[in-house]
């Protein structure tokens, strides 16, 4: 590449955002949202926490969905940051946000409830 064209080809999109140049609408519309978490529903803040033992554990990029078993026998679904619990250890679960039939793309899977928590390890009975 020449050293004019090389100026040209950098120095033609910095023009463009000096003056302003955006998405004309008719191509900003047909853009959509995908972020799965704009549609949470914050938690009540008496949310009781749920304590249980990790039965699953599926890890999604910067999440980990952890199933955890209750002692009332029930799965109940969280996801987490980071790497969360390892299986078969004792967990609180404090919901932060909550959503109904939330579809992962990462997993491409279905969760009927599923709640974006804090899931810290406790020490076993």
């Amino acid at each position: 590449m020449r050293p004019s064209t090389r100026l040209v080809s950098v120095l033609l999109p910095l023009a463009a955002l000096a003056v302003g140049y955006v998405i004309p609408p008719a191509f900003a519309s047909d853009a959509k949202s995908e972020n799965p978490l704009t549609t949470l529903a914050r938690a009540p803040a008496e949310t009781p926490l749920v304590h249980g033992v990790v039965e699953q554990r599926l890890a999604a990029g910067p999440y980990t969905y952890l199933g955890v078993r209750t002692s009332e026998r029930a799965l109940r679904w969280a996801a987490t940051m980071g790497r969360g619990a390892s299986l078969g250890t004792r967990v609180a679960v404090r919901t932060l946000a909550q959503s109904e039939h939330f579809h992962s793309a990462r997993l491409d899977r279905d969760f009927e409830d599923l709640s974006f928590a804090i899931v810290t390890r406790e020490e076993s009975p």
